[in-house]
């Protein structure tokens, strides 16, 4: 249901957005004097001329909120970039989350945003334990379409999650049948949200523990949950 709703949202952000630029391109047109609005109708390029930088301890630059997550046992970049086509791999593992995420640093020159995700959730279904999960992330702030949804994308690939229990159904996604406590976080996040101001967002995204082909604990393989949730801000 998650993923339906994921990829329901983004299609319909595509086709408000490819809407109105078609609309803008019709009305120029038929009117050479406006041939140029179809450009003045995207979102300003906002971007500072040297590095911003916000601090962590101003609550301003922090959002908190909560989400929920189903275990779907496609590859992880399957569901990044085809959702539609994994919509029956949903298997009975949930989790619930509280989260926060906090903005450090706004890069020059293009609409990238530097952060930190941090969040603490209990997985309950086929098992019952605990996960603390944290990762540095960075968010593209632009897309044509802002001016009428204001999305952004953010992704933080290495981070890291302990659980409290070993997960049986995350060792099943795994080349060796075995899992650690500790593995890389992952996380990667569609937000939107009424405008650029505003305080709070909703998002769907996936939660995915792996261990780097390896790398940790000798573990090859990992966990995705999509998820669905809402943040806001001061």
């Amino acid at each position: 249901m998650a993923l339906r709703k994921w990829a329901a949202c983004l299609s319909r952000a595509v086709v408000v957005a490819m809407t109105l630029m078609i609309g803008t391109w019709s009305g120029a047109r038929a009117d050479s004097a406006a041939s140029s609005s179809i450009w003045s109708n995207l979102p300003a390029w906002d971007v500072p001329s040297n590095f911003v930088y916000f601090s962590p301890t101003n609550l301003t630059n922090w959002r908190f909120g909560a989400y929920g997550g189903q275990i779907n046992q496609a590859r992880l970049l399957s569901i990044e970039w085809s959702p539609w086509s994994d919509v029956n791999k949903f298997s009975h593992g949930y989790m619930a989350a509280l989260d926060a995420t906090v903005n450090l640093v706004k890069t020059p020159y293009l609409p990238i945003t530097i952060g930190v995700d941090l969040n603490v959730s209990q997985h309950f279904g086929q098992q019952t334990y605990y996960e603390v999960a944290a990762a540095p992330t960075v968010t593209w702030d632009w897309f044509p379409w802002n001016n009428y949804v204001y999305t952004r994308y953010r992704i933080g690939p290495l981070g890291g999650s302990y659980d409290t229990a070993l997960s049986r159904s995350e060792a099943t996604e795994t080349s060796t049948g075995k899992t650690s406590r500790f593995l890389n976080y992952h996380v990667s996040e569609w937000i939107f949200s009424p405008s650029k101001d505003s305080k709070w967002e909703v998002f769907i995204g996936v939660h995915h523990r792996c261990g780097i082909y390896g790398l940790i604990d000798h573990v090859d393989g990992g966990e995705n949950y999509v998820t669905a949730g809402w943040r806001a801000g001061f």
